[in-house]
């Protein structure tokens, strides 16, 4: 994720305010389990419980956001009501077309001309423009009248759609054209995914041990991963200056752009259950889990596993629960450095490898030396696409100063900097010198 925050120590020299409180992702995880709990049993559909968690967390983002604001009611931009209702069309028309160009790839690409999808959509899609339209154009009509215009791209889309293409300005609309893309890809693979997953375990009622111990550990797995998906998909629905949380910038590279999604459905199908899996072939595991398996030599082995996963999981929701309003793919939105950033800059992609590692166990689970071997070198190959995407996100945040100073602490003070001070270029330092040599700084 592009967003890191770490509380402010005076004894730190290149330390950062903090934006988000430390309780904050408790708070957030405390609101969607319980309300997933209270109506999970209730005549709601699948649909219709995961858009009330989204409304219900967006509320607690939202309102912890406003708490925090940097402007004020006496300091607001002198203009006539006139203008502020010009400027509130205009953007509100540029939200509609980014809206409809979501639709439409909906509609054009055949990934999503399936029954499944179609039926998730058709539920999905009246309730959502219902609430959301509405309640967007109120939010714009006050960002408007509060913090003055502001020209981004999805003003750039209203623009067109009044037809003032003179106006128009072209680094902006391909900035805005950049940001929905993100917005829009990223929230329909999220909201497929947690639908999916919420009907999956709603079904298997509450996890227990009736199953056993291992089928246990992965059904709490699966609501932890259920909860990782409630809580991000907020960031793709609201961005906002009213509450500080707009995209900054997004990136433009194709790297970044394919290196990401490499690791999101339908990509991920080719790329880590063709290419680079991992996972054993051999039938010795069909149908059960590769930890279990192997863990079931000894209890403490079996339970140090199991246990290991969960924590992973938790350190995992941890991380994006933090993100909050702000999580996002591609783009800059804040700077976050407390919680599991004040331990590593990229702690998601470190606990979903380390989970993955606990799981599929590769080198143990390969049928002889070779398939071992292959496995191994497999699964560095995949940490080798999330460090591509960690390196990507660094050196779009990089342009931030703020981002500039936690790294560099980092570099010094972070679970991982004794790899730094054993492999230089490791270091954030030595990176960001490399992209200032080479102007990447100037494009």
């Amino acid at each position: 994720r592009t967003s890191v925050n770490m509380p402010p120590h005076s004894s730190t020299p290149h330390s950062v305010p903090s934006i988000v409180p430390w309780f904050e992702p408790f708070i957030a995880t405390a609101l969607i389990l319980s309300t997933y709990l209270f109506f999970y049993k209730t005549s709601l559909t699948n649909v219709e419980l995961v858009l009330l968690i989204v409304l219900v967390t967006s509320v607690y983002f939202c309102s912890s956001e406003l708490t925090r604001r940097t402007w004020t009611f006496a300091h607001r931009p002198q203009q006539r009501i006139s203008t502020v209702i010009d400027h509130t069309i205009t953007r509100f028309l540029g939200m509609v077309i980014g809206i409809v160009s979501i639709l439409f790839a909906v509609w054009l690409f055949p990934e999503y001309d399936q029954p499944h999808y179609r039926r998730l959509l058709f539920e999905a899609v009246p309730l959502f423009l219902a609430s959301f339209i509405p309640l967007s154009l109120v939010i714009i009509f006050l960002t408007e009248y509060l913090l003055g215009e502001k020209r981004d791209g999805t003003y750039q889309f209203g623009l067109i759609a009044r037809f003032r293409w003179s106006e128009v300005e072209g680094k902006a609309f391909r900035a805005g054209v950049l940001e929905w893309l993100v917005r829009g890809i990223f929230l329909l693979i999220n909201f497929f995914a947690v639908s999916t997953l919420l009907a999956r375990v709603r079904s298997r009622e509450l996890p227990d041990l009736s199953d056993g111990f291992v089928q246990f550990v992965m059904n709490i797995d699966s609501m932890i991963f259920m909860i990782i998906l409630l809580v991000i998909l907020p960031g793709y629905l609201f961005a906002s200056r009213l509450i500080g949380t707009e995209v900054k910038k997004v990136d433009s590279t194709w790297f970044a752009w394919a290196i990401t999604l490499s690791s999101y459905s339908p990509l991920n199908a080719a790329v880590y259950s063709a290419w680079i899996t991992y996972r054993p072939l051999s039938d010795v595991y069909e149908n059960t889990h590769v930890w279990g398996v192997i863990g079931a030599v000894h209890p403490t082995v079996l339970y140090c596993l199991g246990a290991l996963i969960l924590i992973a999981a938790l350190f995992h929701l941890w991380g994006e629960a933090i993100l909050g309003a702000r999580s996002s793919n591609l783009s800059m939105r804040g700077i976050i450095t407390n919680g599991p950033f004040a331990f590593t800059k990229h702690p998601v992609y470190v606990s979903k490898c380390i989970q993955w590692a606990c799981i599929y166990l590769p080198i143990l689970n390969g049928i002889g030396f070779l398939d071992a071997t292959r496995s191994g070198i497999l699964f560095i190959l995949v940490c080798v696409v999330f460090g591509a995407r960690a390196l990507a996100e660094e050196r779009l945040l990089a342009e931030d100063e703020n981002y500039v100073a936690y790294a560099r602490a980092m570099d010094e003070k972070s679970i991982f900097a004794f790899v730094g001070r054993t492999f230089p270029w490791m270091r954030f330092d030595w990176r960001y010198d490399y992209w200032q040599r080479h102007g990447h700084f100037n494009r």
